[in-house]
């Protein structure tokens, strides 16, 4: 091998390696871009009005689920009966046979404005309070839908009225809340240098009266000390 100007005799010269990977890598491997899904997404819940209850209980959507079932603590807080001849064996994921308390026959859920009526199973230490499966997407005909930002939609149908309407969902373990609006008060600027202008009560007035306190006793101290000078002389006079 000759000398080629700085390289010297028998060198191995190496492509550059980005280099030599765009090169070989075919062109349509560059244009194509894979979208692929995340390794878990939040649970979809809502929260319907239900036995015209005020409170506020976690229903959490899943068509996969071949009852409705709430927690015995939700149901007697809601002032839900059942009956306890009608029971089913649930089999837990570990394999277990657990046993429903009864069956809540015609519990009105409020979804909206529309009113539909379940079957729900009453269930001790269930890890949810309220579960809606097939029952309900079977009854109300639902259509969902789900965007890629993680929000979901659910349009359902009165079998009663003949009436649809579509309700939001929210992740599990969080509630619906509106923000607040901006406010747009005005706040009078302070001066550049100093601290802005208080708006609330005068924090600072005991440190201020021990100062008035010790001005008065310097005051009374000044005025004895000249009585005293006073009296000296008075004596040398």
């Amino acid at each position: 091998m000759q000398n080629n100007g700085d390289l010297p005799l028998n060198a191995i010269v190496h492509r550059d390696i980005v280099e030599q990977f765009l090169k070989d890598r075919p062109e349509e491997r560059g244009k194509k871009i894979i979208i692929v899904g995340k390794p878990s997404d939040d649970l979809r819940v809502t929260y319907p009005i239900i036995n015209g209850s005020n409170q506020m209980v976690e229903c959490i959507m899943d068509n996969g689920s071949q009852i409705v079932s709430m927690d015995t603590r939700v149901a007697s807080g809601l002032h839900l009966s059942w009956d306890p001849d009608v029971v089913i064996h649930m089999q837990s994921a570990n394999g277990n046979l657990n046993e429903t308390k009864g069956l809540a026959r015609n519990v009105p859920f409020k979804f909206g404005d529309l009113v539909v009526y379940l079957q729900v199973h009453v269930i001790d230490n269930c890890p949810y309070e309220l579960l809606v499966g097939r029952p309900f997407d079977v009854l109300c005909e639902t259509t969902v839908q789900n965007t890629q930002t993680g929000d979901q939609f659910i349009t359902i149908h009165d079998p009663n009225s003949d009436r649809r309407c579509t309700i939001p969902t929210y992740a599990r373990g969080q509630k619906p809340k509106i923000l607040p609006p901006p406010e747009n008060k005005l706040v009078p600027m302070g001066p550049v240098d100093g601290p802005p202008p208080s708006t609330g009560p005068v924090e600072h007035e005991e440190p201020r009266k021990n100062e008035d306190a010790g001005d008065e006793a310097q005051k009374e101290s000044t005025n004895f000390q000249r009585s005293l000078m006073n009296c000296l002389i008075d004596r040398e006079r």
